[in-house]
């Protein structure tokens, strides 16, 4: 079995423990929906003695519901997992914003105008979806794009086709 698919299996299980089962405790969204914040090996080996063990997913398990147990009852109410499933929600958002500004800020003044704001590559995306050619977005045009057919991109996932 190659190493990535080890890798990705222990990823993967170690996400569902953590994850108690609940949506609102899932790190993974994006489908796992958009993946989110995955943890890394460090945060897997919980007793940091170089290897992952069940103890080991189990105690970052233990951690995440404590961290979500607001009231420290040791139960989840409805109330407590919306709080934990915002609060990751919201540090996504950071990160993303985060990224954001790093990337398109080119005056560095803390904010984003018009003008940084552009895609980057708007006019080669338009040029992709504009299969004929005639300077416009069909509809049948605009339906492929959305389907991943008008572009590099097939399928929900993104996988080349």
């Amino acid at each position: 079995m190659e190493k990535s698919t080890i890798l990705a299996g222990i990823t993967i299980m170690a996400l569902g423990a953590a994850s108690l089962g609940t949506v609102a405790m899932a790190d993974g969204r994006k489908g796992m929906e958009g993946r989110g914040d995955r943890p890394d090996f460090t945060q897997l080996d919980a007793n940091s003695d170089g290897q992952i063990t069940q103890a080991d997913i189990d105690q970052l398990r233990e951690q995440r519901f404590a961290a979500a147990d607001a009231n420290g009852d040791g139960a989840l109410s409805p109330e407590e997992m919306l709080a934990a499933a915002e609060g990751k929600a919201a540090e996504r958002m950071k990160k993303r914003t985060e990224a954001v500004f790093e990337r398109r800020d080119a005056n560095g003044d803390g904010l984003l105008s018009p003008d940084e704001m552009k895609p980057q590559d708007s006019a080669r995306m338009f040029k992709r979806f504009d299969k004929d050619g005639d300077g416009a977005i069909s509809k049948a045009e605009f339906e492929a794009a959305k389907e991943g057919r008008g572009g590099h991109r097939k399928g929900k996932r993104g996988q080349k086709g």
